[in-house]
């Protein structure tokens, strides 16, 4: 089961890497688009510490990778206040705006490729 998982999760992020140059620009753009959705996200959730902890982390991330990792924080946030089901479904809006911007071999080790090189 877990390997099926690892397999999908893989397959996922094959389709949001890019293999062409995105321009500087573009990416900045991109780049400001994301943390906009995220920080709006975050602006629905309980005004606690936690929430403005990881509301100066997406303002002070500074490219689109450290944003990518922001998005299990902003969703316990979201979570919180609407449920594992909505949080999801934001956070899926949320990672379709990555597809084609994070760069060419950006993506997470699967565990299935850490056991079988062992």
């Amino acid at each position: 089961m877990k390997a099926t998982l690892s397999k999908l999760a893989s397959s996922l992020m094959g389709l949001l890497v890019t293999t062409e140059k995105v321009s500087d620009s573009v990416l900045d753009n991109r780049c400001e688009d994301i943390r906009e959705a995220m920080l709006t996200l975050l602006g629905q959730c309980r005004r606690d510490a936690a929430t403005e902890a990881v509301s100066k982390r997406v303002c002070y991330a500074r490219n689109i990778e450290a944003l990518w990792y922001l998005r299990s924080a902003v969703m316990l946030q979201v979570a919180l206040i609407a449920g594992d089901a909505e949080a999801h479904a934001q956070l899926v809006r949320i990672t379709e705006m990555f597809r084609g911007y994070l760069p060419a071999g950006f993506r997470p080790r699967s565990r299935a490729r850490v056991r079988s090189a062992k």
